[in-house]
């Protein structure tokens, strides 16, 4: 009985082993990997306090709005409430988003206070790149 339940795991093991790699879902910047709208990388952008929209929310990236500029930013790790996002602040060390600052974001459309009105996250800016979203996706 011992012999037919070790190999039934050994069968298994090898069937998770031969799974293809590209599989795996790209995260962060990967994810755009190709796609003509990422820009270059830049060090700040000084509209902290003006921002007038975001879309394209996942659990790692989030493209903000300030007039006709758009930038797509990149978090650390996994922010669970940035995919649902329906308010974001800006925590900064100054008038300019920069790396290390800080994306509050809330599920609720009342505000940041968190409890019965939804998640609130804060999440740390891991790169900030230039977005153009008339350039399209290569295929």
């Amino acid at each position: 009985m011992r012999h037919g339940i070790g190999l039934i795991g050994v069968i298994l093991l090898a069937a998770c082993a031969a799974a293809p790699e590209d599989t795996e879902r790209k995260r962060g910047l990967a994810k755009f990997e190709g796609d003509k709208r990422l820009g270059a990388a830049v060090d700040s952008i000084c509209f902290a306090s003006s921002i007038d929209g975001f879309n394209d929310e996942s659990r790692d990236t989030v493209v903000l709005r300030e007039g006709g500029d758009q930038y797509l930013v990149e978090i650390f790790g996994s922010c669970p409430a940035l995919d649902r996002a329906q308010q974001i602040g800006i925590d900064s060390t100054s008038g300019c988003l920069r790396d290390g600052d800080r994306l509050i974001v809330s599920e609720s459309i009342g505000g940041f206070g968190g409890g019965d009105d939804g998640r609130v996250d804060r999440c740390t800016i891991k790169s900030i790149h230039q977005w153009d979203p008339k350039a399209g996706t290569t295929e």
